[in-house]
């Protein structure tokens, strides 16, 4: 990670993000990569602090496995995802590895129509 304060660049946000790792029981580093992560995709966007509180939404989902009967099992793992009008534009996945490190992985759904066809909509 660069610096936490500064949001990305358009360039930076449509080139794949790297996967970066942290230590069970640092979330606070998620929730902050997660906050200036969305704030710059929405920034990308050209939406206002108005305009996130009424065309955007995060969601957060956990995910689940299945043992060998079939049985659905909760995991550690978790997707957010970052809704703009309906349309995902980005997410982090955040999965445990087998020494139980939270490996997060940012993912950026932007493209140059998108941000246009996203942007003359909200405006």
């Amino acid at each position: 990670m660069v610096d936490k304060e500064k949001p990305y660049s358009l360039e930076e946000l449509l080139k794949p993000r790297q996967i970066f790792i942290v230590n069970t029981g640092r979330q606070k580093v998620v929730e902050k990569e997660r906050e200036r992560f969305f704030n710059s995709v929405l920034g990308a966007l050209g939406y206002s602090d108005e305009e996130r509180a009424v065309f955007a939404e995060i969601r957060s989902l956990v995910l689940h496995s299945y043992d060998t009967q079939g049985q659905v099992l909760p995991t550690d793992d978790r997707i957010t995802l970052l809704i703009a009008r309906n349309c995902v534009v980005a997410s982090i996945l955040e999965t445990r590895d087998d020494l139980n490190y939270v490996q997060v992985s940012p993912a950026s759904y932007l493209n140059p129509e998108m941000i246009k066809g996203i942007g003359e909509v909200h405006k």
